[in-house]
């Protein structure tokens, strides 16, 4: 190992302590809002450190997992119940309209959740995406069942969920903050949740990944504002 391979191993070392510091700040300081399961919300996100599932994922993410395979085409993905609500209903989420119209939920979160579903499939199968792969993802309802139940989407009967609407679409693009106090309470855990991406990554060099890695960040962002 050569000098400059010591001193890079030795800034390694001092930026997982600091990040482990600033993980540990982050936590105190959300331990410190008065919310109604607080505790057990922490203690997740602290397991997710140990676990080697949120490195696996937040990799898939940015790993290609198409062997070949054609994207679905435009008219294709058309079809899509979801897709096409949001698009008729939510603003598109450009800089402009988030910023100057308060919008907390857009069109892009929705169609972010796909590449989501595309890498927890991915990682699943254990091996490239092909075409039938692709229909499944957009079209046997796993986005409804994300949207409508969230945490119990494995479990839910499809029976039972409701029908997506424009209403429901609208009522999205209402939502805003409640206060100062949750708003800042969802920074900081966006904060927290990119220091554990950085912990769990080991510290890679950000231009490689910060814009695919910004797909699944989106999708985490819709999720936790559900």
């Amino acid at each position: 190992m050569g000098f400059s391979d010591i001193v890079e191993q030795m800034a390694i070392k001092k930026e997982q302590r600091r990040n482990l510091e600033d993980l540990k700040r982050l936590v105190n300081q959300l331990e410190g809002y008065d919310l109604e399961g607080i505790d057990e919300f922490l203690n997740e996100i602290r397991n997710l450190k140990e676990l080697d599932t949120y490195k696996l994922l937040i990799e898939a993410v940015i790993t290609s997992k198409l062997n070949g395979t054609k994207p679905l085409t435009i008219k294709e993905i058309s079809h899509v119940k979801i897709l096409n609500l949001a698009k008729s209903n939510l603003r598109s989420g450009n800089l402009f309209k988030t910023i100057f119209t308060g919008s907390l939920i857009t069109l892009n979160d929705i169609v972010s959740i796909y590449s989501f579903i595309e890498s927890v499939y991915y990682i699943n199968i254990c091996r490239k995406l092909n075409q039938n792969d692709l229909f499944n993802i957009h079209f046997i309802r796993l986005d409804e069942r994300i949207i409508f139940a969230l945490d119990d989407f494995d479990e839910i009967d499809l029976k039972n969920l409701p029908e997506p609407s424009p209403e429901y679409f609208q009522e999205l693009k209402k939502v805003k903050w409640n206060n100062k106090k949750s708003k800042n309470f969802y920074k900081k855990l966006m904060e927290l949740m990119s220091e554990l991406t950085n912990f769990a990554l080991d510290y890679p060099d950000l231009n490689k990944w910060i814009k695919d890695v910004s797909k699944y960040r989106s999708t985490e962002d819709f999720l936790s504002l559900h």
